[in-house]
């Protein structure tokens, strides 16, 4: 009988576990969907409206601190950018109602990326496209992946803290949660430096030859 219960009970942790990687995997999932269709929305913008004063300024002010700028201000640029974002996240990851704005961000920070990669096609044709591939796409990449790392441990805090809310009781993985979002502040901030030293290491070299 008691090999029986244990038996049990260990079919229900393996099966709780796996349904907790699926939820997760899920998010992850779901999270990447929304930055590339923000990456998309924001392409079609710039293409869509050429003569938008906002877009355009946006992306020539972007590309003037990667084209005239030396190594380190490139770098310290697109860290403090970078550290501003996860300075967001991990303040709305604390409220209870951060969840939807969480996700708002990953398609905000698409939307940038989209808005830069179609300006940058379409004022430089070929070379732009270069330049993307070049300059942009490693830091992107590696900028994207720790944000949405960061944004899924984020929104777990956040639905747990909205479950005490409603509920009114603290939940057993609540404190785990909102640690796991300090370790990944941290670890989301050296991901995100490492993607603005191989930024500022790339346009300090190629720059000056791709968007001159």
């Amino acid at each position: 009988m008691r090999e029986h219960i244990h038996s049990k009970t260990g079919k229900m942790n393996t099966l709780a576990f796996f349904c907790t990687k699926k939820r997760v995997n899920a998010r992850i999932v779901i999270l990447a969907v929304i930055l590339l269709a923000g990456i998309f929305c924001g392409s079609v913008w710039q293409r869509a409206s050429a003569h938008n004063s906002y877009s355009a300024y946006f992306a020539q002010q972007y590309l003037t601190v990667h084209r005239s700028e030396g190594f380190l201000s490139i770098v310290s640029a697109a860290f403090f950018s970078y550290i501003l974002i996860a300075t967001v996240v991990l303040f709305f990851s604390f409220s209870c109602i951060g969840s939807p704005i969480l996700f708002g961000i990953a398609a905000c920070y698409g939307v940038s990326i989209g808005l830069i990669v179609s300006y940058l096609y379409s004022a430089f044709g070929l070379r732009g496209l270069l330049a993307n591939m070049l300059l942009f796409l490693i830091p992107h990449m590696i900028a994207a992946c720790s944000l949405v790392c960061f944004l899924d441990v984020g929104i777990a805090a956040s639905s747990a803290l909205f479950y005490i809310h409603m509920k009114g009781c603290v939940s057993s993985g609540t404190s785990t949660k909102i640690n796991a979002c300090f370790r990944s502040f941290l670890i989301t901030l050296c991901g995100m430096f490492a993607a603005a030293f191989i930024k500022g290491a790339l346009c300090a070299v190629f720059a000056p030859v791709l968007l001159k």
